[in-house]
């Protein structure tokens, strides 16, 4: 297609000579994948005028893909992955890119082997479907819509859930800046397997067997001695909560109160339905080299519209779509990264985080699902993913999580021997429930007096480059421990026997 062709080239007849226009358009020819190596090369006429002539050389229709790789990512601390993909080209005429893909991996999380298999379609098209028409405007670039449709399928983070996703997406460049902006995100997350919760989140399980103990012995709530899963435990919850037991003190009713409440949260499905704009210096795929800087700013909100347009069931005090309560919150996510490079082949790197997600309307906390966790091989690396937080509570939880975290990483990385580096570092951090249902003043963030239960952990890491990936492997010692009682915080668990070691691919920022 000739003019679709036209409308990718920032110059046209009659401009003056420009050669910045010319590797504007083949980067935008280029982020078509429909061409090998574009080009444009220059002839003079006898009035010293130039031709511009275009050459192109098509790429294939239709591609496949396939390939093993290593992963990780904040969750994941090393996994296997791999993907299946097909692509058809210009599938419209217009430089339309369809993609079909089967992706999976499986890991470690922790101690807990954890797997997820995806599946999604993608329509990636070259403009934008909605919005103005085309302009030679050099101020905005590589304009985009994409939709994609997918499901995945994921097993032992939490409980076992399928999701289904449609994303309708706007993205483009401007000389300093890359955007995103989806008008339109639906997220469907189904949990599985929810009578298996207290299988799962043991700690739970003990702490309601020490409390039962301690209030009856009727038979009907156990199986071998311990509450039985899921009838008894499920029977037994729902009698203390009901003031069918009058021994039992204010401190375990409340215990017990929080765990179920936690239970009913998690083990709910939600739907996630609303915009997102994402903000940043630097597109994905930008290598993190020396001297590198990053921002990076997101906004989300869900169910804004749909609260709207439904009233609340007359039996119920909520919402719902097809008998289904959608979630109603607002989130934002700001990080910035920064490397100083130094003269001896060292390397100073930067990271801050803070994210926020407040409930509110028809939801009284956030789902699982967009909610943050402390821990693990690329936050604070002295706690285990999910080990940490929320506030001074101690990771009481298996998968422990809040809708508010704070992250500072300070790393200086330097050369070794050969291919080995090394590296010493500083994670601080912790996350805390704010203005949701949570009523335990130990995970809450009541202030800037909370900010006294920020985690602090030092460590030591050694790095292997082969070349493909950088193999990392980090021991990190608790410095402060905001579990600990206020007077036995610092260093108390700075120690060799309570280290924690990572495994990592790549650089954690």
């Amino acid at each position: 297609n000739k003019n679709f062709i036209k409308s990718k080239l920032k110059f046209k007849p009659g401009d003056v000579f420009n050669d910045s226009l010319r590797k504007v358009s083949l980067r935008e020819l280029n982020d078509l994948d429909l061409f090998n190596f574009p080009s444009v090369q220059y002839s003079k006429n006898n009035d010293n005028s130039l031709v511009a002539n275009l050459l192109l050389n098509s790429k294939k229709k239709f591609g496949l893909g396939f390939g093993f790789d290593l992963k990780q990512s904040n969750i994941e601390d090393i996994g296997i992955a791999f993907e299946n993909r097909f692509k058809s080209r210009n599938i419209f005429r217009k430089g339309e890119n369809l993609i079909l893909s089967f992706t999976g991996s499986i890991g470690k999380s922790g101690k807990t082997q954890i797997s997820q298999i995806n599946y999604d379609l993608m329509l990636d098209i070259p403009r934008f479907l909605l919005g103005s028409k085309e302009t030679s405007n050099g101020g905005i670039s590589n304009k985009r819509t994409l939709i994609n449709l997918g499901s995945s399928n994921q097993r032992n983070i939490g409980l076992d859930r399928n999701s289904f996703k449609l994303n309708y997406t706007y993205s483009w460049n401007t000389k300093k800046t890359f955007f995103s902006f989806s008008p339109a995100e639906i997220a469907l997350i189904n949990n599985k397997n929810i009578d298996n919760y207290f299988n799962i989140y043991s700690s739970s399980y003990k702490e309601l067997n020490i409390i039962a103990s301690k209030i009856t012995s009727n038979p009907i709530y156990y199986k071998d001695g311990d509450l039985e899963i899921p009838i008894g435990i499920n029977l037994f919850i729902d009698d203390v909560l009901d003031g069918k037991f009058n021994s039992i003190n204010e401190i375990d009713f409340r215990k017990v109160s929080f765990i179920e409440g936690r239970r009913s949260r998690l083990i709910s499905n939600n739907l996630i339905l609303g915009p997102s704009i994402k903000l940043s210096n630097k597109s994905e795929k930008v290598f993190q080299g020396n001297n590198f800087n990053r921002w990076n700013i997101k906004i989300q909100t869900s169910g804004n519209i749909a609260s709207l347009l439904t009233k609340k069931d007359n039996s119920q005090n909520f919402k719902t779509i097809s008998d289904l309560r959608f979630s109603q919150f607002f989130k934002t996510e700001f990080s910035y990264i920064r490397h100083w490079s130094f003269e001896n082949n060292s390397l100073f790197a930067f990271r801050f985080f803070n994210g926020l997600a407040l409930p509110y309307g028809n939801s009284e906390n956030i789902p699982f699902s967009e909610s943050f966790f402390g821990g693990g091989s690329n936050d604070n690396r002295a706690w285990q993913v999910y080990k940490l937080g929320p506030g001074s509570s101690g990771a009481f939880d298996e998968f422990n999580e809040a809708n508010f975290k704070i992250a500072f990483n300070f790393e200086y990385r330097f050369k070794m021997f050969g291919n080995f580096d090394g590296a010493f570092f500083t994670d601080v951090g912790n996350i805390w429930n704010l203005l949701d249902n949570t009523e335990d003043s130990s995970r809450t963030f009541d202030g800037f007096s909370d900010l006294s239960e920020l985690a602090i952990g030092n460590g030591v890491g050694l790095r292997y480059d082969s070349g493909l990936f950088i193999f990392r492997l980090d021991m990190g010692l608790k410095t402060h421990n905001p579990s600990l009682d206020k007077g036995k915080r610092w260093l108390t668990d700075f120690s060799l026997k309570k280290a924690v070691f990572n495994i990592g691919l790549n650089y954690p920022f």
